[in-house]
């Protein structure tokens, strides 16, 4: 795995108070095991997805966590699909874990708060499908971010999946339910009803990333 994690990264996790993880998936499967407990190898041989993209994707996040949090931390998932870090025996949430795969990378964010992360690679499908996604309330961030309105879009997207994930175990069903709103120096939140939460991007080239904490 190819560690995308600079100095900026680093320094947005610190202030977030959040362990924040990003790769670029290219090892085999032998070598994401390495990291991985034999216990954790074994729960995994049985409960990840067949299909090898899907669970090279899995078994990336889990060789993640392992890092992250130590060998004895692997990834479970709730009854929603959602997942969450546990000691390998357990099915006790700890802390809240977050992941996301687009194309080769994966990204993963862990906190003792509730937080949603979503990557996005490059495209303009989201500047395509803006009416779709975003309330028509939110359609005038697409000129007012500082970015060319395809990037604006990709944010946005990356905004909206980050949200539902930090608001979905508060009872948030759709994309719909979260509103994003930006003040007058930029900074945007993200709002669930009577709760907020901070929005925060990282962009470049080839991907888009939005962390909601």
């Amino acid at each position: 795995m190819t560690d995308l994690m600079n100095d900026s990264l680093r320094q947005i996790a610190d202030t977030m108070n959040i362990r924040l993880a990003l790769r670029l998936n290219t090892w085999s499967e032998a070598e994401l095991l390495q990291p991985i407990s034999a216990e954790w190898q074994k729960i995994y041989a049985h409960t990840l997805p067949t299909q090898p993209t899907r669970r090279r994707e899995r078994l990336c996040a889990a060789a993640m966590v392992a890092e992250m949090l130590g060998q004895a931390y692997g990834i479970g998932h709730d009854e929603d699909g959602r997942p969450y870090a546990c000691v390998a025996g357990t099915s006790e949430a700890v802390g809240c874990l977050t992941v996301s795969h687009s194309k080769a990378f994966v990204a993963v964010g862990w906190s003792e708060q509730p937080l949603g992360i979503d990557l996005e690679c490059t495209s303009d499908r989201p500047l395509r499908l803006a009416p779709r996604f975003l309330h028509e309330s939110e359609l005038p961030l697409i000129d007012l971010l500082p970015h060319p309105a395809a990037t604006a879009a990709l944010m946005l997207w990356t905004a909206k999946e980050a949200a539902f994930k930090r608001f979905s175990r508060k009872g948030a069903t759709t994309l719909s339910d979260i509103v994003l709103q930006m003040d007058n120096d930029g900074t945007m939140a993200a709002l669930f009803g009577d709760s907020n939460a901070s929005v925060t991007f990282v962009v470049e080239e080839d991907w888009a990333m939005c962390l909601c904490v």
